[in-house]
Formats: structure tokens, sequence, C-alpha cells
């Protein structure tokens, strides 16, 4: 795994947990909450492509790719499987 690829990883791990935090204050309903870590998950990839040497949207849309998976991957199987969700968001 390259050093970029941890990094798209370890973005959408941070970002699922931000979002598990958030949720305890904002109300919104999946698909709103859907679309909103879909676009931070753009924002997150760009900011990653841009600290490296060149812009390739190739490796662009694969790192979305990589930041959205793995941010649903931890809120699915840690978040929600655990039920660490009603923990964070103190129900």
């Amino acid at each position: 795994m390259e050093k970029t690829e941890l990094i798209s990883v370890i973005a959408g791990a941070i970002l699922s947990l931000l979002f598990a935090v958030i949720k305890r204050w904002v109300v919104l309903d999946k698909k709103a909450m859907g679309r909103i870590v879909l676009i931070v998950s753009f924002l997150v990839a760009s900011v990653i492509e841009l600290f490296e040497d060149s812009w390739n949207w190739d490796t662009y849309l694969s790192k979305v790719g990589e930041v959205y998976a793995s941010s649903q991957i931890v809120y699915w199987v840690l978040l929600k499987e655990f039920g660490l969700e009603e923990r964070i968001e103190g129900r």
C-alpha cells in the first residue's frame, strides 16, 4: 500500500468518526448525510491530490473512492455493528 493510499484510508476512517460526533448536534436524513459524506470525500481527495507532485484524474478518482469506501466500512462495521455510534452520539 502506497503512502497516499494509506492517507486516503485513514482520512476516511477519521471522516466517519467525525460525522458520528457531528450527529450529536445535527440531525439529517440518510440521503443528505450520504451526499455530505460524498462531497467531503471529494474535498479530502482534492487536498491529498494537491499535496502530491502532479494532478492525475485517474488517481484522483481512485482517492475519492478510497476515502468514501473506507468511511463507509468504518461506519457500518465499527460504529453500527459494535454500537459505538450510539455511545458517541450520547444516546
